[in-house]
């Protein structure tokens, strides 16, 4: 055997062993995405936005409490989403689960005086009557109820009714505001809060309780579902109002999470892509002419402190600032934030319409740092995934799957 075959060989094997050595030890990330959501709980807070004064007005016609109501001026994008965001809560709640037991209660009280057991319907009214006497006030107030039959004398009903009794008190918590308080023997007290402008009128419905007025007792129970009635109907409008107004602040979010199965570190930068592939969708515009480049911010959320002394007020934010770092062996939950809103995107009507279908593609393209010392940066895909919200899916888990077992390289961005 020549002398020079041992040297080649240990060279040759220093070689490969330093490329399997440098192989294992590289940075191996694998990004998946959990969901494509439309969004606007990420505005900007640098954008200023009027609310409008169809919208102001509408609020303003609505008899209760709402967030929005208080961004008649100008505000930050950012707030005035977070105020529509709050009023529909409040608006879904009310729709969704106080509005059908207050409407069940109004027809069960009825039929609880027409039967003559009051006991029943006071004990029914004790449960609800916030809720109940609040529209009862509100038909009051618009002029839509008022009871039409003279006042009894209420002395000669309570000797008839001995044990029972109606009260006046302050009550400072709520505003200074008052409240009658029907006490029975056999009952709940009820409470029905006034101010000075319908204080004789929660007295005289507190009286009719107390003393089994039927007639009075009749004609609230049909006016307070009259007007569940018509306070649904107008709840509803304004929730569409709502929604309409926050459509324009609508942006496309990805949420995801990042590995890295290697041994060396690397990070995450803070700008991505989507590919949505939707040349030749068709659509009520026509055919979508070419495939959609979105352009994103990628970070992290975070949540920080914003109260001032003892006063604690916890706020959940982006942190896109820097680049994400993403351990040996470890996992990092990543979130990306559109740009553009998506009526402001290329083709907006018709990206959307794709969206909402559900029947294209789409590709996340995230630019990883993997040698900080020589800069390198490439693009790393998500794979092929369906361009819609994944959680509406029969199983969002097989997308993941599948963009493990089928991951691509990058297409290339158009110019």
């Amino acid at each position: 055997m020549p002398t020079w075959v041992p040297i080649v060989a240990s060279i040759g094997g220093a070689v490969l062993g330093g490329i399997l050595a440098y192989w294992l030890q590289r940075a191996r990330p694998v990004v998946l995405v959990d969901r494509i959501r439309k969004s606007s709980r990420h505005g900007s807070s640098d954008n200023i936005v009027s609310p409008p004064i169809d919208l102001i007005e509408k609020t303003d016609e609505y008899e209760y409490s709402l967030d929005v109501k208080d961004t008649g001026k100008a505000v930050t994008e950012e707030e005035f989403v977070e105020s529509l965001d709050g009023s529909l809560q409040k608006l879904d709640t009310e729709i969704a689960s106080m509005l059908p037991v207050t409407e069940e209660n109004a027809k069960q009280l009825r039929t609880y005086i027409a039967q003559d057991d009051f006991k029943a319907a006071q004990v029914l009214f004790a449960r609800d009557d916030k809720d109940m006497f609040k529209h009862l006030r509100t038909a009051f107030l618009r002029g839509a109820f008022s009871f039409k039959d003279p006042e009894p004398d209420w002395e000669d009903l309570k000797r008839k009714f001995h044990g029972r009794s109606v009260t006046l008190e302050s009550a400072q918590y709520g505003g200074g505001s008052d409240q009658w308080i029907v006490e029975t023997g056999w009952s709940l007290p009820v409470k029905l809060e006034c101010d000075d402008k319908t204080k004789d009128f929660a007295e005289r419905v507190a009286n009719s309780l107390a003393y089994e007025y039927k007639s009075d007792l009749l004609a609230a129970a049909t006016a307070l579902k009259e007007q569940i009635k018509v306070h649904k109907d107008k709840v509803t409008s304004l929730r569409t109002t709502l929604w309409e107004n926050r459509a324009p602040y609508l942006r496309l979010v990805i949420d995801g999470t990042i590995s890295n199965t290697g041994r060396t570190p690397f990070s995450i930068a803070n700008q991505a892509k989507l590919i949505a592939k939707v040349a030749g969708h068709p659509t009520s515009k026509g055919s979508v002419p070419h495939d959609a480049e979105i352009s994103f911010h990628v970070g992290i959320q975070k949540v920080r402190d914003e109260g001032m002394g003892l006063w604690h007020a916890e706020r959940e934010y982006i942190d896109s600032e820097s680049p994400i770092s993403v351990a040996p062996g470890t996992s990092v939950r990543y979130i990306c934030v559109a740009d553009n809103h998506l009526s402001e995107e290329e083709s907006s009507p018709s990206l959307q319409e794709t969206f909402d279908g559900g029947n294209s593609n789409a590709v996340l393209i995230l630019g990883i740092i993997t040698r900080r010392r020589h800069k390198k940066f490439r693009p790393l895909s998500s794979g092929d995934m369906l361009f819609r919200d994944l959680a509406t899916t029969e199983d969002p888990l097989k997308f993941r799957w599948w963009q493990l077992r089928h991951r691509r390289r990058s297409p290339k961005l158009r110019k």
